[in-house]
């Protein structure tokens, strides 16, 4: 059945409705593009702003995918100048695109548009050949076509923009005719822009012109052709006196003296016809009269068709220099007075080289008269100074080159025109003599060589001085051996030669043992006597080995270090046993005959290091060990050394922070009478419990704080806490007893250790009869005459005084009567040898009847068994302590005990 007329034609209607809605809609969707891209042209203050919004409107009102914008850089390669669309920036992201056609990524649109000016269109981007290095990018986004038009710039290729489409047919005639008149519109925008930039550059350098002329210090006159004055500034006004308005229309013959004649104007016309420049002096007269010298340029200006416009005449002041000029003769002649009279010998020469000045220092050093070397040249006065092998300084400053510097390394270039340089002669004294001398240029305002000043002074004695303070810096002051500083530097060589040679070297570290000793008991100068004989000593040991080497260095007070090259681990130890069998021979020194023993620490390389530091350090460690063992010996480095520092290092930064962290306790001993058989003392013996070392022995602990002074505060503590524990005790009632604390041998050299004593009893308020203070018998001995009147301090207080490890040390018995103690203490190691060593019980009932007859008690440590007890008891000890009755206990459990007991 046949449709119906009326409805095909219906059909028909509404479909022509459609697309001529759709073309309406394109073509005002052509219009708007335009009608945006305009008003972006016209409120765009920057080219950024108009380019971002050319692409934004492509996008956004041209209904593009996405637009760009690139223009190549010098190596062909396309940089972005702007973009817009969601996929513009993955799109754009390391994409290469260039201008080159000698490769397929400058065959593309970009490329072609670019290079031929003209507009690409691809119609099927994904077939196109010339788009197939971004195809697989363009496939991922759903583009089918695409243009890209060139837009010029100042009529020559500027740029490209770039616009994608999904519709292959998007690009017809309307829409290419649309891109065409957008890239116009564009240039005329980015035209505009240079226009506008040119134009602003213009008006700038106007303004700067007009700035110089105004505030130039010369004076300026501009004429017209025919030297009628159009313009002045106010520094011309300023110069002859003449206002802007009297000098405007004039000639500027108006400011002429009568001094140059008319050929002098009719040359000087004559060169500028000709150069178009003139430039000279003249004299001119001002407007009230006054006659002054100008300095004159004149310049012809011309227009871009090379004819003459206009004259520009700049002129100044020069009577201030020509007077400046007569000036600088009148003080020439006053510095060649001046030079006459220098301290230091000077002579100057002219720039011909003849001798112009010779003063009266240097007539004095060579006993050569001015008159004798006024004119004279080349070489000539260089032979009372100098040998003839040596340059004269100004010579070289007048025809300076560092090449024929280079063949005099005592002359140095210091600045501009100036040399210094230092030579040594036997020309003037019997003696080597050193100079010292410096050479200037002068030169006049182009430059040019003047003349030339040398002055020389004899610096030997300055030298001789330098040469002291260097030898000073490098060795000993006492011994004349070489120092550390030069140490280091003779150890670097010798590990460099022995790495080269594939040698060993050994670094002994000599230290004598107790040297203190002699410089307390005999005095510093005795001691630094024998320091010197010592260097002498060791280097007569190694004379014959090391003739033409230093060896034997000094560290300081009694540390030295001998260097031995090309040894091994054995004829290391054979040198140290000659080392040390050498000083078993005693040093006379002002009558006192002293033997004194070294202890020797040996670090060889390469074993034990391959720098100055670690040898050093290896040998500090070895002597370390050599001291705390027998001394008057010597040990090589080894590693379990190294290991047993590394402890030592590390518990003593554990020990400083062990008072803060409360890692220190005291524990309690109950000493016992044997009269009574009840307590009537305690001792407060300190323990350390640290969380990775466990409970460290005082034995070990103990010496770490000595060396490194720690024992002050951790002493301190210890009295603070005992003191303050033996109050509470007296105040909950426990039986009054005394509390015994160990003072150290650095504790007794501390001049305020009575007073701190007194001190801490005050604060507690305990009375001193309840405190015992115990000092070992080395400690006591060491400096017995300082013992004696700190314990009579001490004693003063009213505190109890003993002496601990009684009979390990050497005591005198003259000292004892002297010193003001209450007890002796025998030391645990006789005691615990009681009943298997007859010799033990013999020094114990000794000391016991010693105390007796000095009317002192006796308190025996170390008691253990009942069998110590009996015997003790039998001989007639006073007191006892030991684990027989109890161990060491923290104060909480020793207060039990005591009241339990």
């Amino acid at each position: 059945m046949k449709e119906p007329i009326y409805e095909s034609n219906h059909r028909n209607i509404i479909k022509y409705l459609n697309e001529y809605e759709r073309h309406i809609h394109y073509l005002n969707r052509l219009y708007v593009v335009l009608a945006e891209t305009n008003k972006a042209i016209v409120h765009c203050s920057t080219e950024r702003q108009l380019l971002d919004q050319i692409c934004r409107i492509a996008v956004e009102y041209g209904e593009m995918e996405m637009s760009w914008m690139g223009r190549p850089s010098e190596d062909g390669r396309f940089f972005v100048l702007s973009s817009y669309g969601s996929s513009s920036t993955e799109y754009l992201k390391d994409i290469f695109i260039s201008s080159s056609c000698d490769i397929s990524e400058g065959r593309g649109p970009c490329g072609i548009a670019f290079r031929e000016n003209h507009m690409v269109i691809s119609k099927d981007y994904l077939k196109d050949e010339t788009t197939q290095p971004w195809q697989e990018k363009a496939r991922q986004y759903g583009w089918r076509a695409s243009a890209a038009i060139p837009i010029q710039r100042g009529g020559q290729p500027y740029a490209v923009l770039s616009v994608y489409h999904s519709d292959p047919n998007i690009f017809d005639l309307k829409m290419i005719n649309l891109l065409g008149e957008l890239a116009a519109n564009i240039r005329y925008a980015l035209d505009r822009f240079d226009m506008n930039r040119k134009r602003i550059i213009a008006e700038d350098r106007l303004r700067l012109y007009a700035k110089v002329f105004e505030h130039s210090h010369e004076g300026i006159i501009i004429t017209d052709i025919k030297a009628t004055i159009l313009s002045v500034n106010k520094a011309f006004t300023d110069l002859t006196g003449y206002s802007e308005e009297e000098a405007m229309g004039k000639n500027p013959n108006l400011l002429s003296s009568g001094r140059q004649d008319k050929k002098f104007y009719e040359s000087m016309w004559k060169e500028i016809q000709a150069t178009g420049y003139w430039q000279g002096e003249i004299w001119n007269l001002r407007k009230d009269g006054s006659e002054y010298a100008e300095g004159l340029s004149i310049s012809q200006i011309v227009d871009a068709q090379g004819e003459i416009t206009n004259y520009i005449g700049i002129l100044s002041d020069i009577t201030q220099r020509l007077q400046a000029e007569k000036d600088l003769l009148d003080a020439q002649q006053r510095l060649m007075d001046i030079i006459d009279f220098l301290p230091d010998a000077t002579f100057v020469i002219d720039n011909k080289g003849k001798i112009i000045a010779w003063n009266k220092a240097i007539e004095m050093m060579t006993g050569v008269k001015k008159e004798d070397m006024i004119g004279k040249g080349n070489y000539e006065y260089s032979v009372p100074i100098y040998h003839k092998r040596h340059p004269i300084l100004v010579d070289l400053a007048f025809d300076y080159n560092e090449l024929k510097a280079k063949n005099y390394p005592s002359i140095h270039f210091t600045q501009e025109d100036i040399l210094i340089g230092e030579s040594s002669t036997e020309y003037l004294t019997s003696e080597n003599t050193y100079l010292w001398s410096t050479a200037s240029v002068l030169r006049d305002t182009q430059g040019e060589v003047m003349a030339g000043i040398q002055t020389i002074r004899d610096v030997t004695q300055q030298k001789e001085a330098e040469a002291q303070i260097e030898h000073l810096a490098y060795y000993d002051a006492l011994t004349d051996l070489p120092n550390r500083s030069l140490l280091m530097e003779r150890v670097s060589e010798a590990i460099t030669e022995a790495k080269e040679k594939e040698e060993s070297l050994a670094l002994m570290f000599f230290d004598l043992d107790h040297f203190k000793n002699i410089n307390d008991t005999l005095g510093h100068r005795i001691g630094d006597l024998l320091l010197a004989e010592q260097a002498k000593r060791l280097k007569a040991i190694f004379k014959n080995q090391y003739k033409h080497q230093e060896v034997v260095f000094r560290l300081s007070g009694d540390e030295f270090i001998i260097l031995l090259t090309n040894v091994d681990e054995d004829r290391a130890a054979h040198a140290a046993e000659k080392v040390i069998l050498e000083q078993s021979q005693p040093f006379q020194i002002e009558g006192h005959e002293l033997i004194i023993t070294p202890s020797i620490g040996i670090a060889v390389f390469p074993g034990n290091g391959s720098d100055f530091e670690s040898l050093y350090k290896c040998a500090d460690i070895a002597v370390y060990y050599c001291k705390q063992g027998s001394r008057n010996s010597y040990r090589f480095f080894n590693p379990e050394m190294q290991l047993r520092s590394v402890r030592q290092v590390q518990m003593e930064n554990a020990l400083r922070k062990a008072l803060e962290r409360e890692q220190l306790r005291l524990f309690y001993q109950p000493q016992i009478s044997l009269t009574t058989g009840k307590v009537v003392g305690i001792e407060a013996l300190i323990r350390w419990q640290h969380p990775e070392f466990g409970l460290v022995s005082p034995m070990e602990f103990i010496p770490l704080a000595e060396e490194s002074g720690l024992i002050l505060p951790i002493g301190e503590w210890v009295l603070v806490t005992a003191i303050q524990q033996m109050k509470n005790w007296l105040d909950q009632g426990i039986a009054p007893m005394t509390i015994a604390v160990n003072l150290s041998a650095v504790q007794l050299r501390e001049k305020n250790i009575a007073q701190i004593v007194r001190q801490l009893l005050k604060e507690a308020n305990l009375p001193a009869e309840y405190l015992e203070l115990e000092l070992t018998e080395t400690a006591a001995m060491s400096e017995p005459e300082k013992a004696i009147e700190l314990l009579d301090e001490l004693h003063s207080l009213g505190v109890s005084i003993a002496i601990d490890d009684f009979g390990t040390g050497y005591s005198s018995f003259a000292y004892l009567t002297r010193f003001k103690i209450n007890k002796l203490k025998i030391d645990q190691s006789f005691v615990r040898r009681i009943g298997t060593h007859t010799e033990a019980e013999v020094i114990i009932d000794s000391i016991i009847s010693l105390t007796q007859s000095l009317n002192l008690k006796t308190v025996a440590e170390g008691v253990e068994t009942e069998e110590h007890l009996n015997f003790l008891r039998e001989k007639g000890c006073g007191e006892v302590q030991g684990y027989y009755f109890s161990k060491p206990k923290p104060a909480e459990e020793i207060e039990n005990w005591l009241r339990n007991f």
